[in-house]
């Protein structure tokens, strides 16, 4: 019997602390409210491809697909498999995701903000948080769109709301070479429904209480 391993079920383990919480990520000159949430995962992970796209069933995706893989607790091995069976030449891609995508996420703040440029993808993200590791290109995408005011319990809220569309590595910069921006990320916050504020984070737990306070203080430095 081959050996199981469980990255998929322990990445879904951990992002699960933080389904439903509303973060703020800003730059120099943009703002993204994005509301986290589990049934948005398997597509950052490309788990889609699990799917035989002509089963009578239908394909699975957001909640259901997944519902599917982690009340089944299905393996490393078992998602590979069904790629393999499905969409053999997405297996690299889908590996690549899952081996990077927790870390890419405790880095998020040392990320760069670009313009999603590429006319030719069918991807829907207007903005890309870009960042390097081993000579590749880690892009995570931001899908940014209007939804008129939001009514909450005290105030007109008119922020948009945000989608963290897919998660890909490419060794080029097609996907955002012409764009105007290029932009740090200076702050993500996390919004803290006891206080009704945002307050800074990170999704790296032990950096979250003092990462943004030294990187204040060496701005401070700086001026």
């Amino acid at each position: 019997m081959r050996e199981q391993s469980y990255k998929v079920q322990e990445i879904f383990k951990w992002f699960s602390k933080y389904d439903k919480e509303d973060i703020c990520i800003k730059s120099k000159s943009k703002e993204f409210f994005i509301e986290i949430n589990n049934k948005s995962l398997p597509h950052l992970l490309g788990l889609q491809y699990i799917n035989d796209n002509e089963s009578k069933h239908g394909v699975l995706k957001g909640q259901r697909l997944y519902n599917k893989i982690n009340e089944e607790n299905l393996s490393d091995q078992d998602i590979y498999d069904l790629i393999a069976e499905h969409n053999a030449n997405k297996i690299d891609s889908v590996a690549n995701r899952i081996n990077t995508f927790k870390e890419f996420m405790e880095n998020l703040e040392n990320g760069y903000i670009f313009e999603q440029t590429n006319q030719y993808t069918q991807i829907k993200s207007n903005y890309l948080v870009v960042q390097t590791k081993n000579n590749q290109f880690l892009h995570l995408g931001i899908r940014k769109e209007e939804y008129g005011d939001i009514i909450t319990e005290f105030e007109v809220d008119n922020r948009t709301k945000d989608i963290l569309e897919t998660y890909f590595a490419r060794e080029d910069i097609n996907y955002f070479e012409n764009s105007r921006i290029f932009e740090k990320i200076t702050e993500i916050s996390k919004y803290n429904d006891k206080t009704k504020k945002y307050e800074l984070f990170s999704f790296k737990e032990d950096k979250e209480k003092h990462f943004w306070e030294n990187e204040t203080e060496t701005e401070e430095k700086e001026r």
